[in-house]
């Protein structure tokens, strides 16, 4: 993005060795804590488990509570209303009596701290319950809600004719369907319908949702056992973390199929056989049959079979076909019509370094709960929570803007903390896309910003969300780079972190979080970081925060087949799929030993 070549333009470098994988630290805010070495190193130890930066982790997250106002009707206390914005969100006609409203209740867990205890106990290669990884009827236990908890708020919705009610164990989530008129007398309040303004990030335009317009009453001794309501949540933004530059027609270079580190430096895209040559990784050519990896597809993001054919045949030297579990909520039929950069890249490189491994891709064109075309984060952690054998790995390559997210819908974002803690516990390595707009990020105030100011587009980092939690491990992208000597007399490749100053249509996200606290583990990392020179004043990003990324790997002109064409595409979403198939490879050696 422009704004983040003005941003990050003067403050990237990296240290990098061929002979293992990629520490790149900006000097100016972009930390990598962690390093990824040669698979056969691992071949001797227990099985990888990376929910985090090193399988470490962090202090607790707080609890949310929900905002309390005055008492309303019975003296019941009440949650504020949907907030009207309008830059984002206009309010439009009272919604229809009869018109059918889907509302989620997140339910508390009973002792939340149990989870995040055990996640990070078996996350520690340090502690004894390292990998000791739990079932799904074991994983829901930790987070169950006060017994009389989902039968007390049940009884309450019934007496209002609500009887469409389904809890999800493993989400903690009480799905309610009921019409608006129920609604309005269950909770007090008055739904209308919000309509999205046009043009805007995160309204989207033409879009409509219904919203509780006043505030929401709950009998006081509910109120507790209760998280959150989609009712009063404003839907979460979407970005996708890949960016394409335009498909390459006609005859290709014989050198792209090998795609050496020389053919790189010469202007070709990189190729699954330039990532195994250039970090040293093995060909897979068996694989453990319980072992298995997985991608997201939200966003009606689409991949066709014949481009992953085409795909395997060009650059895969006689690799066959990776056997794919598809699960595709609502159904849809990704194996025809248009393909999409997104999932094609995804797919496609997941599968490439590790062809032999069952790849699950979830392709999801649903919601979350509070509208009708953000992440289904929930709903797509909920699938795999509820599967006896999840993939070991997942990767995730979707971002938004933290700063938004929290202000707009703090108690969605809440929500999906425990779920990844959940999948931690289940023995699920989670890795997450760490952005493509450097250390600007993608607040939605900065759209409009003059690019030509750069004191105004550089005044605070804005982070990013998901990638900003301590329960993943985020994923920064690299690139080749010639870097000559002081004398001027030769020069050599070098990789150096992604950025839009070196050419890049990218500069790879990374910085603090402004909601997580930093998790010991990175202690060391990061105050030896704020030791250093040259670093921002910390009015422009919290020195306390969860650093990331945690890892970073080649993200710069993949090579992907996208609707029968060659294409270049570029992003952190290269990155992680990659890098999750080269911890598959490592889980491969673990379940082999």
């Amino acid at each position: 993005m422009e704004g983040c070549m003005v941003c990050t333009a003067d403050t990237a470098d990296a240290s990098t060795h061929k002979d293992g994988a990629t520490v790149c630290i900006p000097s100016n805010l972009h930390a990598t804590l962690s390093i990824i070495s040669h698979l056969s190193s691992f071949q001797n130890s227990m099985l990888l488990h990376l929910s985090s930066c090193a399988a470490f982790h962090g202090p607790l997250v707080a609890a949310v509570l929900l905002a309390l106002t005055s008492p309303s009707q019975g003296h019941h206390p009440v949650l504020n209303a949907f907030v009207e914005h309008p830059a984002t969100w206009t309010k439009g006609h009272r919604a229809l009596h009869d018109e059918q409203v889907d509302v989620t209740i997140g339910i508390a867990a009973a002792t939340p701290r149990a989870l995040e205890d055990l996640f990070w106990s078996v996350s520690d290669p340090t502690n004894a319950a390292y990998g000791r990884h739990l079932s799904a009827d074991e994983a829901d236990a930790l987070t169950s809600p006060r017994p009389d908890a989902v039968p007390s708020i049940t009884r309450w919705l019934a007496e209002h004719d609500i009887a469409d009610v389904v809890f999800s164990p493993a989400t903690n989530r009480l799905k309610v369907r009921g019409s608006v008129r129920s609604l309005e007398a269950v909770f007090a309040t008055e739904i209308h319908a919000y309509n999205g303004v046009a043009g805007h990030p995160v309204g989207r335009g033409n879009r409509r949702i219904l919203r509780a317009s006043q505030p929401l009453a709950m009998p006081p001794s509910m109120l507790s056992d209760v998280s959150y309501i989609s009712l009063n949540a404003h839907p979460l933004g979407r970005l996708l973390a890949a960016q394409g530059h335009g498909k390459q027609h006609g005859n290709e270079s014989k050198n792209n199929k090998s795609s050496t580190v020389d053919s790189v430096r010469d202007g070709g895209g990189i190729t699954p056989a330039f990532l195994r040559e250039w970090y040293g990784v093995p060909r897979q050519t068996s694989a453990n049959e319980t072992n298995a990896q997985g991608i997201p597809e939200f966003y009606e993001e689409a991949w066709t079979d014949k481009d992953l054919s085409i795909f395997f045949n060009k650059y895969m030297d006689g690799d066959a076909i990776p056997t794919l579990v598809t699960h595709q909520v609502p159904s849809r039929d990704d194996t025809e019509g248009q393909a999409s950069a997104e999932a094609s890249l995804d797919l496609q490189y997941i599968t490439a370094l590790a062809p032999r491994t069952t790849t699950y891709v979830w392709s999801q064109s649903g919601s979350n709960p509070f509208s009708a075309a953000d992440e289904p984060f929930v709903e797509w952690a909920e699938d795999i929570l509820t599967m006896k054998q999840p993939p070991y790995v997942v990767s995730l390559s979707y971002a938004d803007d933290e700063e938004h997210i929290f202000a707009a819908s703090e108690a969605y974002a809440r929500s999906f903390d425990p779920l990844l803690m959940k999948l931690g516990v289940r023995g699920v390595s989670v890795f997450v896309a760490s952005g493509d707009d450097g250390v600007a990020g993608q607040r939605p105030g900065l759209r409009k910003t003059n690019i030509d100011n750069k004191a105004e587009w550089c005044k605070q980092h804005g982070p990013q969300w998901p990638t900003s939690s301590p329960y993943v491990t985020s994923v920064g992208a690299t690139m080749l780079s010639k870097l000559t000597d002081s004398s001027g007399f030769f020069n050599t490749l070098d990789e150096v972190v992604c950025t839009s100053s070196l050419g890049s249509a990218i500069t790879s996200g990374g910085g603090f979080s402004t909601q997580y606290a930093r998790p010991a583990y990175q202690d060391a990392a990061v105050q030896g970081y704020l030791a250093t020179r040259n670093i921002p004043p910390p009015s422009f990003f919290n020195v306390s925060g969860r650093a990331y990324p945690d890892v970073t790997a080649f993200g710069h002109d993949y090579i992907v087949v996208l609707n029968g064409d060659k294409a270049l595409i570029s992003g952190t979403s290269a990155s992680t799929p990659a890098l999750a198939a080269m911890i598959t490879l490592v889980n491969d050696l673990r379940l082999n030993a």
